[in-house]
């Protein structure tokens, strides 16, 4: 968008967004009237338009409490403040600054580059014919409505691609990084460093869908193989297993590439499979309501299909998050139990699914049982060598939180090369320089997260750690200002959140003080005491620090630079005796900030 003195680039969908809200001209928009205008047939969670509603008004320097363009309608939706004026309607000269938006919707300008960690864009070498990476496939259909489909269908080429021997398929999240980028194919291969590229689309004719499928040699450009495959409304899983055979039978020429393997835990009925993948969209908003409806969907799933492991391991994992995160102290228990039931269930169907048995690892890292979450995984290591991306994201959460940061770097570079644009990349590398104490390039690795739009509410909570880590005011404002800006986009509040007060005391110590410690006498809860932690550490008070930790360990906030006084304390010793840490090192060795001493005894910098 041209903007008065700048030119500002936002994504397609923001600016499909501004256009829905200037055309009702100041009326209220509903959230789902435009969730359904701008993702027409699509699953999609209300964390994406907030997305949306925050880019705007980072483009238009517009503030959600004293909003002059876009304004949050509390439990209704948005509506434009500014007037808008059709472009041609008045002399350019005559044009005030708040008729932009009319201007904006002409003469928009869309151009998102993607970066990725320690990655630069490079020709791939003629010597490394086994890589390959599938784009989303495109919705061609009137309205649009196969969209859910199509992205199914790319997500199963390349489950089934993974399972070929020999064979090294890009990860599913940078793949999906290229969606409606409109970047051409051999640009895209070589930011992935992959030989191939699988493109397709689908259109829906009458009663059968048509999918196109085409696989392009990056290197050359030539196109290797295309086919078109006419498949029924009511089966089109069918198509699936064609066009990975046809693409193996490419590769397999001289490269030994071949065999795939029957998929582990799926399913073969179509209505479960799009319950799966709708509960798979809304999950990634990772906020309470979210987490609930993607319950919802995956409870449909397996009430269609009873034997679609995945869709068991799915449900367990969103029931996890609704017992640790989203849920009364009084109900945790119930939903820890269906939690418990559903892996069960995906466990007796397929024993040996890797989902399943990192998923149950990851489980058990959450409730701090560290030695059986590294049982789990270890078993996995030694029955699948190489083993996959879901595994390595878990080894690699749990090695931090143990504080064993050696040949974390490599480990990392590892899932880079694998899946360059996957969102926990950022939060991982963030986290490993907090750990070596690099706060400022912890900050500048989520900030890049930002710009590529890769951040998540998640993310955006690490950048307060690490803002204040470094101790510079003007970071640790941005972090608060950017906190309560999507908390008040995506809950729709028009009241002063605690971010606010935080802002007002900053410049004040003694104030803050008191503010930090009358929060930790409510005891709000895990998420709220690791943030009162880290504060309380900020203001060097050490015993508020020991107070929230020792209440509600966190092993993120153990070796984060704020805590270098704490960890020299007996209390906080005792906090890792208790958290089972210390039988974790006996076992699997020490960490990296601990060692120890004279007989059962230890000690940590």
């Amino acid at each position: 968008m041209h903007l008065p003195g700048k030119t500002v680039h936002i994504t397609p969908k923001s600016m499909a967004v501004l256009q829905c809200l200037a055309e009702a001209r100041g009326d209220v928009v509903p959230r789902n009237d435009i969730l359904d205008k701008v993702w027409p047939g699509a699953a999609v969670t209300d964390d994406v338009l907030t997305q949306c509603i925050v880019e705007l008004r980072k483009a238009f320097d517009d503030s959600a409490n004293d909003p002059q363009f876009i304004e949050t309608i509390p439990r209704k939706g948005f509506r434009l403040v500014a007037p808008v004026a059709d472009f041609e309607e008045e002399p350019a000269a005559r044009r005030p600054f708040r008729a932009i938006i009319a201007a904006a919707l002409i003469i928009a300008i869309i151009a998102i580059p993607v970066t990725a960690y320690f990655y630069h864009a490079r020709q791939v070498p003629p010597d490394v014919p086994k890589t390959i990476a599938v784009l989303p496939f495109t919705d061609l259909s009137l309205g649009s409505d196969r969209g859910v489909f199509a992205d199914g269908l790319t997500e199963e080429l390349i489950n089934h691609l993974m399972q070929l021997d020999g064979l090294a398929v890009t990860g599913r999240a940078s793949s999906f990084a290229f969606k409606e980028r409109g970047e051409d194919l051999q640009s895209i291969g070589e930011r992935l460093s992959v030989r191939y590229l699988l493109d397709g689309s689908i259109r829906r004719v009458d009663d059968e869908l048509r999918v196109t499928a085409k696989l392009v040699n990056v290197g050359s450009g030539v196109l290797e193989w295309s086919d078109t495959y006419p498949v029924g409304v009511d089966d089109p899983f069918a198509v699936q297993e064609r066009i990975a055979e046809a693409v193996v039978t490419t590769l397999s020429v001289g490269l030994g590439v071949g065999g795939i393997a029957t998929m582990e835990g799926g399913t073969r009925d179509i209505k479960a499979y799009e319950a799966y993948l709708a509960g798979e969209v809304v999950f990634r908003g990772s906020s309470a309501p979210n987490v609930f409806r993607a319950v919802d969907y995956f409870e449909e799933a397996v009430g269609l299909d009873p034997n679609f492991a995945l869709a068991w391991v799915r449900l367990a994992e969103v029931l996890n998050w609704a017992a640790n995160e989203w849920t009364p102290e009084s109900e945790r228990v119930q939903f820890r139990e269906r939690r418990d039931q559903a892996m069960s269930r995906a466990l007796s169907l397929a024993p040996d699914y890797i989902e399943a048995l990192t998923t149950l690892a990851s489980f058990h890292i959450f409730e701090h049982n560290y030695m059986e979450a590294r049982l789990i995984l270890d078993d996995v290591h030694a029955r699948y060598p190489g083993p996959d991306i879901p595994y390595s994201f878990t080894f690699l959460d749990l090695s931090l939180k143990m504080g064993s940061i050696a040949g974390t770097l490599e480990a990392l570079e590892s899932l880079r090369r694998r899946d360059p644009l996957n969102p926990q990349l950022p939060n991982f590398v963030a986290q490993l320089y907090l750990l070596w104490d690099q706060p400022e390039d912890a900050l500048a690795e989520l900030e890049r997260a930002v710009e590529t739009g890769r951040l998540s509410p998640g993310m955006i909570e690490v950048t307060l750690t690490a803002a204040l880590a470094t101790g510079r005011r003007e970071a640790i404002a941005r972090a608060l200002e950017r906190i309560r800006d999507y908390t008040v986009a995506s809950r729709g509040v028009n009241r002063r959140t605690p971010q606010d007060v935080l802002l007002e005391l900053l410049d004040d110590r003694e104030a803050l003080h008191e503010y930090i410690a009358g929060a930790q006498s409510l005891n709000l809860g895990h998420n709220v005491d690791f943030f009162l932690t880290m504060w309380a550490a900020y203001l060097e008070d050490d015993e508020m620090a020991l107070v929230t930790l020792r209440r509600n360990p966190d092993a993120w906030a153990y070796w984060h630079p704020l805590l270098k006084q704490v960890r020299k304390t007996e209390d906080f010793k005792q906090i890792l005796i208790d958290d089972g840490v210390v039988d974790y090192w006996r076992e699997f060795g020490w960490g990296n900030f601990c060692r120890p001493t004279d007989g059962d005894d230890f000690e940590c910098e």
